[in-house]
């Protein structure tokens, strides 16, 4: 997980169909789930909800199946249409008031039941409020509250601008609302304690600019996105804005275009200060195979803007563009015939604004339709106007997702005209790779419960598991159990299990208010049973950055993704780097290096 894709814990949105008043008749092998739901005393309850989904999507639970408690406080769900409903269920019962309970329902078919008894529990109450550029509030605007998939409630602002959420404890909610004329705003809570008594949800005009020819004439039907992408068959798309903002010029070259505004109020990674406008002419759309026509320049610009903050009208004017060529090599990389790759191909101007990133063009190596085998020099082709622009590329196995090379160079694109052949990229090993065979780096981190010092010196004669992670990191805290059930299979045995925080959390309090979440809703409410590091702050991180994904021992191992692990043999050497998802691998790695100790000894 890249550090600037930040997964929303809690968040996985299924898709939801419409409520229906009545079950439908449930399909052959299909599930029916039924049972009661009692407070304190075996006291029935009228009017609680009952969702459910799908327990390795977390919270993608499906609003077609919500059940409600009747006055003797049974419930029925027929769950009989969706496929999943075979295997494994996860149930939740939530009702103000009391703590959210949950179950999973074994696989099976047919009828199965599911009881629930409520605890008392008040549930946590946020003010929102929404105002305008001015301060002003607005009055009459609905919020739209949802948990995964499901709608929980919907409510309007009063006249001072304010509504209310009460909202279950270690449950996330999603809060969305669309004002008029501004970008709609879709904003995060953890349900945590941490999270502010109060928010503001600022209420930002949609962005309005024109497009013109160099010469000053309007361009109509020009294409206003995110960003420009081609497939490996010369196939142009321009992409939306997270929330499917995209915009067309009308016959004057005017757009409006409204990108959604993402608030996390749960993080103190702090806002991007910069994205960008892509704009391109209408020629990019039908181009396909003949993309690289030297008589067929795309037209093209970016324009920044702060995405939290209003944006006064713009006037974009078309460049240019030139055929770019670069031979890229895949070096050291070798393949066979089992060997599939994916590449991602960055190319980010303005080099001097260090926050913004983004993909202003992107190419995937592999040819249409997939190869088992891609030529060891593959030609990068594309159109860029005048400017300067770092190009990244990054080859990774298509199957395990683990990078296997890249390579990052500085790109010089001249006024001109004609083709630019610039000269040959070879693609270099990751940093990862280059610690194999040698002593791993020690590390520079605190023990979550000792407030010590831990260093790898310090365990030699033991396997070293060096797992880092973040509690932000759906994928890191999704992993968990998965770790835990490897600690359990070599128990007794010489191994050492090291989650390593980044700097975002330097305490044991902070540490819990982040956790208590996940610890509840993915890992059964069980303490990590391994020890849990907490790494230094990294003196060397930029100050636009974030606490998020940074950290001193990060920055020692080249970590640029969540959750990486390590795995250390006895001696202090660095054997690798595993796939997080490649739990068999990772425990026949570790199993190997146990029984050579065992040997040894």
């Amino acid at each position: 997980m890249n550090r600037a894709m930040f997964f929303v814990l809690g968040f996985a949105v299924a898709v939801a169909e419409a409520r229906g008043d009545e079950p439908t008749a449930t399909k052959a092998g299909g599930r029916v789930v039924e049972g009661k739901v009692v407070v304190a005393g075996n006291k029935p309850i009228e009017g609680a909800t009952v969702l459910f989904g799908q327990p390795q999507l977390s919270m993608a639970l499906v609003e077609a199946v919500t059940a409600t408690t009747d006055a003797q406080g049974l419930y029925r769900a027929d769950l009989g249409k969706f496929a999943w409903s075979t295997g494994t269920i996860q149930a939740f019962v939530l009702l103000p008031g009391y703590k959210a309970a949950e179950r999973k329902i074994e696989a099976g078919t047919g009828t199965a039941t599911a009881n629930f008894e409520l605890v008392a529990e008040p549930w946590k109450e946020t003010q929102i409020r929404m105002e305008d550029t001015s301060g002003r509030p607005v009055a009459g605007a609905e919020i739209t509250c949802s948990l995964g998939g499901v709608i929980w409630s919907r409510f309007k602002t009063d006249a001072l601008g304010c509504c209310r959420l009460a909202m279950p404890r270690y449950l996330g909610m999603r809060l969305s609302t669309e004002p008029k004329d501004a970008r709609p705003i879709e904003a995060y809570l953890a349900g945590t304690k941490d999270d502010p008594a109060s928010i503001t949800l600022p209420v930002l005009p949609a962005i309005r600019g024109r497009v013109l020819e160099p010469e000053g004439r309007p361009v109509p039907n020009a294409a206003v996105g995110r960003w420009l992408t081609f497939e490996a068959d010369g196939t142009g798309e321009m992409l939306p804005f997270f929330g499917g903002a995209l915009a067309v010029t009308d016959r004057e070259g005017n757009f409006v275009i409204a990108p959604r505004l993402d608030l996390r109020f749960y993080m103190s990674r702090p806002a991007p200060k910069f994205e960008a406008l892509c704009v391109a002419d209408p020629s990019f759309r039908s181009m396909s195979y003949q993309l690289f026509e030297p008589n067929r320049p795309i037209r093209m610009a970016y324009q920044l803007f702060d995405p939290n903050r209003p944006v006064e009208p713009m006037t974009v004017t078309l460049k240019p563009s030139r055929r770019v060529r670069i031979a890229i090599s895949r070096g050291f990389v070798t393949s066979n015939r089992e060997t599939q790759f994916d590449s991602e191909i960055w190319i980010t101007p303005r080099k001097e604004i260090p926050d913004w990133r983004f993909f202003l063009i992107t190419r995937d190596l592999r040819p249409k339709g997939g190869s088992a085998m891609p030529a060891d020099e593959t030609v990068l082709e594309e159109y860029l106007p005048e400017g300067i622009y770092q190009l990244e590329v990054i080859l990774r196995d298509a199957k395990t997702y683990e990078s296997l090379a890249k390579a990052r160079r500085e790109i010089v694109v001249p006024r001109g005209q004609g083709p630019l052949d610039l000269p040959p990229l070879v693609l270099e090993p990751p940093d990862f790779q280059k610690l194999v065979g040698k002593p791993a780096p020690e590390i520079d981190a605190i023990d979550l419960d000792t407030n010590r010092p831990v260093k790898l010196a310090d365990l030699r004669g033991k396997v070293v598991l060096l797992d880092f992670w973040g509690y932000w990191c759906g994928p890191c805290v999704g992993n968990m159990p998965k770790l835990m059930e490897l600690d359990r299979k070599f128990a007794g045995r010489p191994l050492v299990i090291l989650a390593l925080h980044d700097q975002s959390v330097q305490s044991r309090t902070a540490y819990e208010g982040k956790i208590a979440t996940v610890r509840q809703r993915l890992w059964g409410g069980r303490e990590l049973p391994f020890r849990v590091l907490l790494d230094r702050p990294d003196p060397r991180k930029p100050d636009h950055r974030g606490p998020e994904g940074a950290g001193t021992t990060i920055r020692r191992y080249g970590v640029n993704g969540f959750p990486t692990l390590f795995v250390i043999d006895r001696d202090g050497t660095m054997v690798g780097r595993v796939n997080h998802s490649d739990h068999e691998r990772l425990e026949s790695i570790i199993r190997g290096l146990l029984e050579k100790a065992d040997r040894v000894n």
